[in-house]
């Protein structure tokens, strides 16, 4: 079986004298050897040849093995179970089964694990105690085995092994800690130096220092060059990825030089500091390294600011040594919390199911957004990000989409920016696969997306709460000693700063660092990456400065009956509105047009309905346009709107919202002249004049350039031969995504003709190939 092959190999193997285990592993690898244990295994008579092919399962405290490290592990003797567990073939007959028996001899080369000599093991398995005492091993990285021989054949090497490695940090009780004792490093190719402390209570970042000690000038040219050495801090936090707390930097020395580099640590946590020189850094060298412990510890060390608590109390302590104390906060990141808009649970294909058969299914939510101005966003979900092989669900991907169904990125358990364009109707779907139903469908509820964006936030931090609350002097640089302490307030931001679009509900999350950093002087100064801070917005407050201009009420000199006249026919021409592009709407207009003939917005809903018939008829539009505009008296109007007036005179705010209503029927009555003018045009139905002086009425009254009358625009541009012009402007409007009279999918369209019309078939091609792509039918598959 294989396990019987490897346990041949791992038998037969030499270990490399000089080398670490934990480096070289079982060691040096001897074919003839292992051939020869083979032959052995060949020759055994049952059941001894047997049990050779068994694996066994070894657990201590649920883990393989022991592994101590910190320092309340080590200072003490402990006890440990171990249980030994036989795992036959899942084919073996049951009789091998009942008839497993072993008398185990246990086996231990150092001195400082205790164990029993012998137990007696079956197939139900069999468990045992061990005591470690390392409280005399001195610093360093130790490592041994407890080893478990058949005792009715012992040369045939262990059946099982336990492996114990113990890290014995070194424990300073001053700031300033020498690696090596002070004594210099030597490094050659490859060389490496691993070095276990305990940072002192009150560290939050380490300055290591490493002053190389070749002389300026060196005999050889080899040894002139600069070395390029790795340095790496580790610090192993329970349920956190190693990433989140190690430090690892390649840097390049001259002779004679000294270099300082910072990194964050956690005290009281062993942290292993390692040097070594580049394999590939040639010649030897020689440096000092030293570890300098600093830091002011804050109490809280988190801080959650909310709207309307006002501020946060910090008290920050020295207790290294003397530290200059100056506070910064910023916030730069902007979480949206968004519920999902759809949540379904589905089976997966034919071919996803489990190896023991079972159907697995996939849950798919959407998320729905806004984005105000262009910039990056980053879906994290909380409860699921950040896991991979350690996590209770078998998968999680998420797609970004535009409004016209788009992908714009994509991402995984570890989510990264998404570039996402100005614009409404964006969406990010979702997808987690298990294969308990049931278990997605509770998530449903549960998956909050935060959608995160940059943002730059400042706190503001004062000495004390009657500063803050006064408005006084911000907190000043002070030296805080050795053991002294000193208050922080933090202030919440200010209305006024909070990204644009910020709501109730979102998280504004950044960092603080309280120590002052100092560019004339070694190192950061202050601790890297800082301190975590956020600020969760409430409601915004009335700004009570802002005062809105008295109203003034125009007297309404109707009668008691025409007021209820003009009510209904108002609430007529409401619901005809709904029926705008309906073929009930002809019969209903007709008859409310017979009852209120001449009035303005009744004829213009007939406009709208004709424009929202598909497909609209121009020629009835332009028709039901001129129906309009001769009761609208231009004249009138231009000489009333090219003056001043009293707004305060309740009968000038009468006449001024009757001329503004007029004039926005009319400028929405030439819009759409121009744009079905635009639409004949293009059918050939109408000329470039009928075109020109439709566009010239429409820019009397409003500016034309605006991307609402981008049709128009490129209709008048094609008319007057202006290619470039014509091109410019679809290059323009497709680069903000489309408007909402001319979405993308148009505007490609209108380059593809463009472009054939000068007989460029290539960039045609191109055109509605990637048409395609800006508006695919249905969303990218997971």
């Amino acid at each position: 079986t294989p396990m019987a092959v490897r346990r041949w190999l791992e038998s037969s193997c030499v270990p490399l004298p000089g080398v670490h285990p934990l480096v070289q592993g079982r060691g040096l690898l001897r074919v003839d050897a292992a051939y020869e244990f083979a032959l052995g295994a060949a020759e055994a008579t049952a059941p001894e040849g047997l049990w050779e092919h068994v694996r066994y399962e070894v657990s201590v405290n649920g883990k393989r093995g022991l592994y101590l490290r910190q320092p309340e592990e080590v200072s003490k003797v402990t006890q440990h179970p171990a249980n030994v567990n036989p795992k036959f073939h899942e084919d073996a007959p049951n009789s091998d089964k009942i008839g497993f028996e072993m008398r185990v001899a246990l086996a231990c080369d150092e001195p400082w694990v205790e164990i029993p000599g012998h137990m007696l093991m079956v197939h139900g398995g069999k468990g045992f105690a061990f005591s470690v005492d390392p409280r005399g091993l001195p610093p360093g990285l130790h490592h041994t085995r407890i080893r478990g021989f058949n005792a009715d054949a012992p040369g045939r090497g262990a059946v099982f092994e336990i492996p114990i490695t113990i890290v014995k940090p070194f424990q300073p009780t001053e700031p300033d800690f020498p690696l090596n004792g002070g004594a210099p490093l030597t490094f050659e190719p490859a060389t490496l130096h691993r070095h276990f402390i305990v940072p002192p209570e009150g560290a939050m970042w380490a300055d290591i220092t490493i002053e190389d000690l070749r002389p300026a000038q060196c005999e050889t040219k080899e040894d002139d060059t600069n070395k390029t050495l790795a340095l790496h801090v580790l610090q192993l936090m329970p349920h956190q990825p190693y990433r989140d707390n190690e430090f690892k930097k390649f840097v390049s020395i001259g002779a004679g030089e000294t270099l300082v580099l910072s990194c964050r640590v956690v005290p009281g946590v062993t942290a292993e500091v390692s040097v070594a020189q580049w394999w590939a850094s040639l010649g030897a060298s020689a440096a000092r390294v030293a570890v300098g412990f600093r830091g002011v510890r804050p109490c809280p060390d988190k801080l959650a600011l909310s709207a309307g608590s006002g501020f946060e109390h910090v008290t920050l302590t020295a207790l290294l040594r003397k530290e200059e104390v100056a506070p910064s906060a910023v916030l730069d990141k902007w979480q949206q919390k968004l519920a999902p808009t759809s949540a379904k649970v589905s089976p997966l294909g034919e071919r996803d199911v489990t190896p023991a058969g079972k159907k697995i299914y996939q849950l798919v939510l959407e998320y729905a957004f806004d984005q105000e101005e262009e910039g990056d966003v980053t879906p994290r979900l909380g409860l699921l990000n950040g896991v991979l092989y350690e996590a209770a669900l078998e998968n999680q991907f998420y797609l970004v989409f535009d409004k016209d169904k788009k992908l714009l990125g994509s991402g995984d358990a570890w989510p990264g920016a998404v570039k996402v364009p100005k614009g409404e109707g964006h969406v990010v779907r979702y997808q987690v696969r298990h294969d308990d139903a049931a278990l997605l469908r509770g998530l449903r509820a549960r998956l909050v997306l935060a959608l995160e964006r940059t943002c730059s936030v400042p706190l503001a931090a004062y000495a004390s709460r009657e500063r803050l609350t006064a408005g006084g002097g911000a907190f000043k640089a002070r030296a805080l000693k050795r053991g002294a302490s000193c208050a922080v307030f933090l202030a919440e931001p200010a209305a006024d700063k909070l990204p644009k679009g910020c709501k109730p509900g979102d998280l504004l999350l950044g960092t603080c660092s309280y120590c002052k950093a100092d560019a004339a002087l070694p190192g950061a100064g202050k601790r890297p990456g800082g301190f975590p801070v956020s600020y969760a917005v409430g409601p915004r407050a009335k700004d009570f400065d802002k005062r809105d201009p008295p109203k003034v009420e125009a007297p309404d000199d109707r009668t008691e009956e025409q007021k209820v006249e003009d009510a209904v026919r108002d609430l007529k021409l409401e619901r005809l509105s709904k029926l705008e592009g309906k073929p009930a709407f002809e019969g209903l207009y007709a008859r409310f047009l017979a009852e209120h003939p001449g009035h303005l917005p009744l004829l213009r809903a007939l406009v709208r309905h004709r424009g929202a018939l598909a497909p609209p008829p121009h020629a009835g539009v332009i028709e039901a346009v001129d129906a309009i505009i001769p009761l609208i008296d231009e004249t009138s109007l231009a000489q009333w709107m090219g003056v001043n007036h009293d707004l305060e005179d309740p009968l000038v705010v009468k006449e001024k919202k009757d001329m503004d209503e007029k004039k926005e029927i009319l400028v929405d009555c030439l819009a759409r002249k121009a744009e079905a003018t635009a639409a004949l045009y293009e059918e050939g139905t109408m000329t470039a004049d009928d075109l020109k002086i439709a566009l010239a009425g429409l820019a009397r009254w409003d500016t034309v350039e605006q991307d609402k009358y981008a049709k128009v625009r490129l209709a008048s541009a094609r008319a007057r031969g202006r290619a470039g012009e014509e091109l410019a402007l679809l290059a323009s409007l497709l680069a903000k995504g489309g408007t909402k009279e001319a979405p993308p999918a148009e505007l490609h369209a209108a380059r593809a003709r463009a472009y054939e019309r000068r007989g460029w078939a290539c960039l045609v091609e191109h055109e509605r190939k990637w048409a395609l792509l800006a508006k695919p039918k249905g969303y990218a598959l997971f």
